[in-house]
């Protein structure tokens, strides 16, 4: 069911990718501002096509709804929950990423994520969620001469 749903919502990932426009200038090897978008896309679509398939095989055979453990059963609504949870901040994160600019809705949305998803290690979310927008940022303008939304903080 949930691989169902996210592959539908990696689809329409795509398609919103598909309709980046192409820079006015050319950039670093043909490499436009659709390029990321799409093989994120392309790989969720994948991972969720598979996560779908194995839900099905396992209802097939028996491990699926209504078979499993009691301890599967208590696990599903938490599941559930986080998926619903996630999801919403990857929304929020669509709606500011343009206004607010790639860095800080980028830092805010992977603290925000990997801390709700494991609150223990608080350091090493911080420490990912300041790298890695980092060392994307600048792969993407200093290698690939891709601007990213630059946002409030105007670089």
């Amino acid at each position: 069911m949930v691989g169902g749903v996210v592959f539908v919502l990696a689809l329409g990932y795509v398609a919103a990718a598909l309709r980046i426009p192409a820079p006015s200038t050319g950039s670093a090897a043909g490499l436009g501002p659709d390029v990321v978008p799409l093989v994120i896309g392309l790989a969720l679509a994948a991972a969720s096509a598979a996560l779908a398939a194995q839900g099905l095989l396992a209802a097939r055979t028996g491990g699926g709804v209504g078979g499993g453990s009691p301890e599967d059963a208590e696990e599903r609504p938490e599941n559930a929950r986080k998926l619903i949870v996630v999801a919403m901040m990857l929304l929020g994160y669509i709606l500011v990423f343009i206004p607010i600019g790639y860095l800080l809705s980028t830092f805010a949305f992977l603290l925000a994520a990997t801390t709700f998803l494991d609150r223990a290690h608080w350091r090493r979310n911080v420490a990912y969620a300041v790298v890695f927008p980092l060392v994307v940022y600048l792969v993407f303008t200093r290698g690939l001469q891709v601007q990213l939304p630059f946002g409030i903080l105007g670089f």
